[in-house]
């Protein structure tokens, strides 16, 4: 069964929301009335991978959304959304104050596994 979930969120400037929706290679935001499941909603709508329905960021930066049956992906597409605005925000508002700002990819890391755990699922 489908229901409107709000998030308490401050996501404001939407000029972090376009720069996440292209690094997430999300279609670019919409600012207008938002159809969520159970209401019209007016604010800015971002099509998150995994839902039907678009995520609604009101005036305010307080995030609607229609959940249902198909929910599953969208609490890890929500949650890359989220950060990612937030970094963006900081680091354009570090780079007015005169601050230089880089980003990097991290290699990715392996750890060991702990001593004496069983690796693998062989027959041994």
């Amino acid at each position: 069964m489908s229901h409107t979930v709000t998030i308490k969120t401050k996501i404001t400037d939407l000029a972090a929301i376009q720069a996440a929706c292209q690094r997430l290679k999300l279609l670019q935001p919409i600012q207008g009335e938002v159809r969520l499941f159970d209401r019209i909603s007016l604010g800015i709508s971002v099509q998150l991978n995994g839902l039907r329905i678009p995520l609604c960021i009101d005036s305010v930066g307080t995030c609607c959304l229609t959940t249902s049956a198909d929910f599953g992906a969208c609490p890890r597409s929500l949650t890359s959304f989220n950060r990612l605005t937030q970094f963006v925000r900081r680091r354009s508002k570090r780079a007015s104050k005169g601050h230089r700002c880089a980003e990097s990819v991290l290699p990715h890391v392996l750890y060991p596994a702990p001593a004496g755990a069983a690796l693998g699922g062989g027959v041994g």
